[in-house]
């Protein structure tokens, strides 16, 4: 698909689900990340977040797009975008997003990656070209929970599934 194609298609589908599950763009730095794979199928992920242990910890957009691909048996992108919902700026996925990736499948080192409405560059070209991490705005740091009283009735939690 055209760069621009994709990059316009990412920005209907954020106005959708803005208006369909308005809470899940509401977040600052919430993002809406599109893969299209070798086989021409769509996967996508919304900024979510997870409980580990005391703390609250966001999930990329892009860590939920690429499981969503893997659990469909996929494991080949061609092309990923990742957007903001508050301004559809273009989102250049995190260390951890790119590493996750890979570990897919290490043909996804020549994935096209958008950086930019009208350009890309690989994922290999990422991993290489990093030399300090970079702070996304939409993976902020885990915040920790706090402390629960012992008169408040909880249900138990079950133990986090092992990541990929």
């Amino acid at each position: 698909m055209d760069i621009n194609e994709l990059y316009n298609a990412s920005k209907l589908l954020a106005n959708r689900v803005q208006q369909e599950r308005p809470n899940a763009a509401a977040d600052e730095g919430a993002a809406l990340c599109l893969i299209i794979t070798d086989r021409d199928e769509i996967f996508s992920g919304v900024t979510g977040v997870k409980v580990n242990g005391n703390s609250v910890e966001t999930v990329c957009a892009e860590t939920n797009a690429i499981m969503s691909m893997i659990v469909a048996n996929q494991v080949r992108a061609k092309q990923l975008i990742t957007i903001a919902f508050a301004d559809y700026s273009v989102c250049v996925p995190c260390d951890k997003c790119i590493d996750l990736l890979y570990r897919a499948s290490a043909s996804n080192a020549a994935c096209q990656i958008v950086v930019s409405p009208d350009s890309f560059t690989t994922a290999e070209s990422i991993r290489n070209g990093r030399t300090a991490p970079i702070h996304m705005p939409h993976a902020p740091e885990a915040a920790p929970i706090a402390p629960v009283t012992p008169d408040a009735a909880i249900a138990p939690v079950p133990a986090p599934a092992a990541d990929v």
